[in-house]
């Protein structure tokens, strides 16, 4: 799995039991994060963003060749087996649903390469196709594994929620979150805002505020997602405006708290319960402070591995219901058509 905040390449290694139509089990293993920094990658993602999906093969390519090595490695120095399925998310460059639009890097069958094992991956363009969103994916994973809260809350590039309302799983992207926060600090030469520290010190813009919770992707109805394109249309124009008159501090403590208030927003939906946070942001103990305060419900943070790999653990999951023939894509999460089986099964010397 590699996310939005461009931060590394998540491996985790699970096991899953299927107990009913509703409930599977989870045994989790090791995970790594392999960092981005000092490989090309660090680089090359971050331009992928600005460069026309026809020109991208060649890159595609040489990342799936990566992940697969890296995925080799994590097998070998773990000393686990090889799996029986690989699920593999990519990573998204282009996302534009309504143009008919998405793009994930390393959708390629070099992927499989070396490895025994089935590999499905590129499960957004089908849903795409579809006229679903082709995001978020994940919810199939939290009704299956953690159905017992109300709300699963993942905060990463950008923070999504999914939940039941009205018998049927709805799931969205709330929030840009650590997709400019990160890029915010690496401004003052860190890679990422340590517990939040920084923003804490901050003070926070009323102004600026006010301008992040009247955009119009609040007054969206579900399902809705978000783009890398719509943080730079909307987001960041307001973000380096305030940039231009205020103290980077200032400018990330409102961030956060505009982050923390509309995911507290979103919390009031669905039915009673607690909303499990998972994600790098639950590391960020000043934003997990404020949507703490913020929040019409309780809340319970995934302990560091869980959190971490997730995600990760989810795309394995929808994997393993691809390779079974099952539906691993909800049209009441992401407005396709229909529910369906997204991805595309490679296999060794396929």
């Amino acid at each position: 799995m590699s996310g939005t905040s461009l931060d590394g390449l998540d491996l985790v290694w699970v096991r899953f039991t299927p107990r009913s139509h509703q409930n599977w089990d989870l045994e989790w293993g090791p995970g790594r994060t392999v960092s981005y920094a000092g490989t090309r990658w660090e680089e090359d993602l971050p331009l992928a963003y600005r460069r026309p999906v026809g020109e991208l093969k060649e890159t595609s390519q040489a990342y799936a060749a990566w992940c697969n090595a890296e995925l080799r490695r994590f097998l070998r120095e773990e000393h686990l087996p090889f799996p029986d399925v690989v699920g593999h998310h990519g990573h998204t460059v282009h996302h534009r649903p309504h143009e008919g639009t998405t793009y994930q890097l390393g959708n390629e069958p070099e992927m499989a390469a070396h490895l025994p094992s089935a590999v499905v991956g590129d499960f957004r363009v089908y849903d795409v196709a579809l006229g679903g969103q082709g995001a978020p994916l994940v919810p199939v994973a939290d009704r299956l594994l953690f159905g017992t809260y109300a709300h699963c809350v993942n905060l990463g590039g950008f923070a999504n929620t999914s939940c039941e309302i009205d018998g049927l799983r709805r799931a969205w992207d709330v929030v840009p979150l650590n997709i400019l926060s990160n890029e915010l600090t690496q401004r003052l030469g860190l890679p990422f805002d340590d517990r939040g520290g920084i923003a804490a010190s901050g003070t926070l813009l009323p102004s600026l505020f006010s301008q992040l919770e009247s955009l119009p992707h609040f007054q969206l109805p579900y399902p809705k997602s978000l783009g890398r394109e719509d943080v730079e249309r909307d987001w960041k124009p307001l973000v380096e405006q305030a940039l231009a008159h205020h103290p980077l501090p200032d400018v990330l403590r409102t961030w956060t708290e505009h982050a923390a208030s509309r995911v507290a927003n979103d919390l009031r939906l669905g039915p009673h319960g607690t909303a499990m946070l998972s994600g790098g942001g639950v590391h960020n103990e000043f934003f997990v402070n404020r949507l703490t305060h913020l929040a019409p419900r309780p809340l319970e943070v995934l302990d560091a591995h869980r959190s971490n790999f997730k995600e990760a653990a989810a795309f394995a999951l929808l994997a393993a219901l691809k390779v079974r023939g099952e539906n691993n894509v909800l049209a009441s999460v992401t407005g396709a058509e229909r529910d369906h089986s997204a991805g595309t099964i490679w296999k060794l010397d396929s």
